[in-house]
């Protein structure tokens, strides 16, 4: 019985070696993909249901096509309501993103800073104080905060190759 009981815990230490083992070497760019999906789940899990209401849904109108969108609960994204409606012009920048820059300053004090944007995320960058809604994956940047997400239509933005006017406003 020792015997059987000993062979089986060798079979268990090098099932769990080799397994140890392949999760400590993985490809470098997999390990990265990894830990970016990982940050952006902990953000979106930071987004308490509560902040999510009817009143911070938001449409935005290009042309005869609408895109929908919840913004956070936050004073950068209240900011944004209270210049509603407006249009503004967006262009792509780094292929990346799309930005616009709102005639009214947004309002950063009271917003926590620094996001990983995540395709579809509503942010503002501080130092240049534009609009930008992440079609791409980003790095985490201390400069952006972030005020909501592109609920459906995201494909309608990443359509657009010229600059484009977005008409923003509260979704009925």
């Amino acid at each position: 019985m020792k015997k059987v009981i000993g062979s089986f815990m060798m079979f268990l230490l090098l099932v769990c070696g080799c397994s140890a083992q392949k999760e400590t070497t993985p490809d470098k760019k997999e390990s990265t993909k990894a830990e970016v999906k990982e940050e952006v789940k902990e953000k979106n899990e930071e987004v308490k249901p509560e902040e999510k209401t009817e009143s911070n849904r938001i449409r935005l109108k290009v042309g005869n096509q609408e895109i929908y969108a919840t913004l956070l609960d936050n004073p950068t994204a209240d900011s944004l309501k209270a210049m509603l409606p407006v249009t503004m012009t967006f262009e792509d920048f780094n292929n990346t993103e799309k930005i616009a820059y709102p005639k009214t300053p947004f309002t950063l004090e009271g917003t926590k800073k620094g996001a990983t944007p995540a395709e579809g995320d509503i942010l503002v960058y501080a130092p240049w104080g534009n609009l930008s809604i992440f079609y791409h994956e980003y790095n985490y940047t201390d400069d952006l905060l972030a005020i909501g997400h592109i609920d459906e239509g995201l494909d309608i933005l990443t359509s657009q190759t010229e600059d484009f006017k977005v008409t923003i406003e509260l979704s009925e």
